[in-house]
């Protein structure tokens, strides 16, 4: 799991979504986005309760089958995820409240979440801001370079003459 937060504006949803797509072939089961609306204007965070519905029914989960209790809805979409290799997206989240009853269970998931503070309380999660994660692609890819093109560097610098 992994949780990007930033304020707006700066790209957090850019990066969560492309990094979804690039992690697509590893998740080949389900590649699910769901916009939580914390911070979208003239509407309401989605409640957990109605994000399950969301969830489970892009799982192909008739309605019938879904349970009104939020602890029975989040234990189905646990269930129904645990046997599936998927990626999730989960954008614009308020708080760890929001975001803790639609984590999988099991290992076999990945989930990139969004929010504009630091959802603390997620244990499992590393959070990561916009910028870091760019300075962190610019050194690897400037450092793979480097060593394609030098070799190694030295462990220490040569003699002077």
């Amino acid at each position: 799991m992994c949780a990007i937060d930033g304020m707006g504006g700066v790209g957090k949803t850019s990066l969560a979504v492309h990094l979804a797509q690039r992690l697509a072939g590893r998740f080949p089961d389900a590649q699910l986005y769901l916009d939580l609306h914390a911070h979208t204007a003239g509407t309401r965070p989605m409640s957990p309760t109605a994000a399950l519905d969301k969830l489970l029914r892009a799982l192909d989960i008739p309605g019938e089958r879904i349970p009104a209790d939020l602890d029975d809805r989040a234990g189905l979409w646990r269930a129904e995820v645990a046997r599936r290799r998927a990626v999730l997206v989960l954008d614009n989240a308020a708080d760890a409240g929001q975001v803790r009853p639609l984590l999988p269970g099991a290992a076999g998931s990945f989930v990139l979440i969004t929010a504009r503070r630091r959802l603390v309380g997620l244990e499992a999660a590393d959070s990561f801001s916009p910028l870091m994660c760019c300075q962190a692609v610019t050194r690897s890819r400037f450092s793979r370079r480097s060593w394609a093109r030098t070799g190694p560097a030295p462990s220490r610098p040569p003699p002077r003459r």
